[in-house]
């Protein structure tokens, strides 16, 4: 069985994956493009289902639910991307649409927590990875 730091970190990836999500949801970025707001929802469902999924493999740790797990973790990886590579291309432009002197200007220090989500994802995936590589080595 998993131990409870790696069951944490389980967790904190999925409300992590949630509060980065929330920004793009709620528009705190002005007037951003809908695009934007989808990818929000979506980092916040695969944080909902990151969560209930580590539950569920708390309580029933099956093969096809560490499988369906470690599938959401390569998605949230996965989902990762655009957000980096668009942070780090749009550096000193601005991002909203329309005018005005309250414009946010893109920076690359806003791909950070994408970035640490990301490393999160991977971690994850590797520890479970080492867990199924064990018990294969112990049947």
């Amino acid at each position: 069985m998993w131990n409870k730091k790696f069951m944490c970190l389980m967790v904190f990836s999925g409300i992590s994956s949630m509060v980065i999500g929330l920004p793009y949801i709620l528009k705190i970025f002005s007037s951003v493009k809908t695009e934007l707001t989808s990818w929000g929802i979506a980092s916040v469902f695969i944080g909902f289902l990151l969560i209930a999924s580590a539950v569920a493999v708390s309580h029933i740790n099956t093969k096809i639910i560490r499988a369906v797990l470690a599938l959401e973790y390569s998605v949230l990886v996965l989902l990762q991307v655009p957000p980096v590579m668009l942070w780090l291309s749009e550096n000193s432009t601005y991002i909203a649409v329309g005018t005005g002197s309250g414009q946010l200007a893109g920076h690359w220090a806003f791909s950070i927590p994408h970035l640490v989500l990301m490393l999160m994802g991977v971690a994850v995936i590797y520890r479970m990875l080492q867990f199924n590589l064990s018990q294969l080595e112990a049947e």
